[in-house]
């Protein structure tokens, strides 16, 4: 889905606002609870859009804005976690690390994700290997629910 029609789809579907606005430093993207609006820079290309919309998205339905401390860390990793399950096929993924022998800008720009996503992506695949979990899913591309 691009990164156009998922704003329709939320626009569609959802009660929360999203809006393109000039977000200062490094931030791409923030959810205002108390606005119930979701930003993302206007400064960005259209795949970092994407990927910080999905990212914002979890923020939006774990209701995360406002944390401090601990727990936002804990808010922060888990955004990461769905979202780059959520954005990446694990069927692709494994065509696209194969293709391009494991190259992560490669791979990000095949799967029309940020490298930070492919990180994340490996770095769940790392911490499911070494618990010896599956790398199943279901359809829709979720977290495992022992994740």
């Amino acid at each position: 889905m691009t990164y156009a029609q998922m704003r329709w789809w939320v626009h569609d579907n959802l009660d929360v606002q999203v809006h393109s606005a000039a977000l200062p430093g490094h931030l791409l993207g923030l959810y205002d609870a108390v606005k119930n609006v979701i930003l993302i820079d206007l400064h960005t290309t259209y795949t970092q859009r994407r990927c910080t919309l999905v990212h914002e998205l979890v923020h939006y339905y774990y209701q995360d804005a406002g944390r401090d401390g601990l727990y936002a860390t804990s808010c922060e990793r888990r955004a990461r976690r769905e979202t780059a399950c959520t954005l990446i096929n694990p069927a692709a993924y494994a065509r696209a690390e194969e293709m391009y022998d494991a190259d992560r800008y490669s791979i990000a720009d095949e799967l029309d994700v940020t490298v930070g996503i492919v990180d994340d992506y490996q770095s769940l695949l790392r911490e499911w290997c070494c618990q010896g979990r599956s790398l199943d899913y279901d359809r829709s591309g979720s977290v495992p629910a022992s994740a």
